[in-house]
């Protein structure tokens, strides 16, 4: 039985009395691998996908190449856990009276693609943003590993703060640039520890150790804890 501490949740196995007691058979992953150029965004997903199958979480969609804006904001409100790996960045403006940062993951190889953690004014028609009334309530586990996806920090506007704002439990990203094979160590060993029973935050202390980068920002409950049969 999958159990999620602390949490009343939607799913539930018909014979449990436990309001948070998950069915394993509808918990949803899913997982991003966006294509570019002289990076590898999908190997690790693969493993991790294999990971969770192998702990009785077989609904995973790994998707790879290029991704619309509208799936992906529509996949990111209906999945359990999300985790993207793709190019990521931020971009300054003014948002009266303020000047704010708004951070962003690119989708595709030719950065048109884009997911905003706001209505950014110079939007193309090919992006979209995460807006105040967008329900993140079925996320547990949101992963935006890409460079400056947290840029500010917990407390800013980006990517990882919004969707906790918008009801996700737990959300990461990150306050600067992360190379790519570091990157991919950090997310191999993050769903590693998280299947050994770690909780989030001790998840991120190995995925750092592990990988070397040192600019996680973790939004939300970084107690949480995936419990497996």
């Amino acid at each position: 039985m999958f159990t999620a501490i602390g949490r009343n949740v939607e799913i539930r196995n018909s014979q449990s009395d436990g309001k948070d007691e998950w069915n394993l058979e509808a918990y949803t992953v899913t997982f991003y691998g966006i294509t570019n150029e002289n990076h590898d965004h999908i190997s690790v997903l693969n493993n991790a996908s294999i990971d969770l199958s192998d702990n009785k979480i077989s609904n995973v969609n790994v998707r790879e190449g290029a991704i619309s804006s509208n799936l992906c904001k529509n996949e990111l409100l209906a999945t359990n856990i999300f985790t993207s790996r793709s190019h990521g960045g931020s971009v300054m403006y003014a948002n009266s009276p303020n000047t704010v940062f708004c951070t962003k993951i690119y989708l595709d190889d030719v950065e048109t693609s884009i997911l905003y953690s706001e209505n950014y004014s110079a939007m193309n028609s090919s992006s979209t943003y995460i807006s105040d009334n967008d329900s993140c309530i079925k996320l547990d586990i949101a992963l935006f590993v890409g460079c400056k996806t947290a840029r500010g920090g917990k407390n800013a506007n980006n990517l990882a703060s919004k969707v906790v704002q918008n009801g996700a439990r737990v959300s990461i990203g990150f306050s600067e640039n992360i190379g790519c094979e570091a990157a991919n160590i950090w997310t191999q060993e993050f769903y590693t520890a998280l299947l050994e029973g770690k909780s989030v935050g001790e998840s991120v202390i190995d995925a750092e150790e592990a990988s070397g980068i040192s600019c996680t920002v973790i939004c939300g409950d970084e107690n949480f804890v995936l419990h497996l049969p």
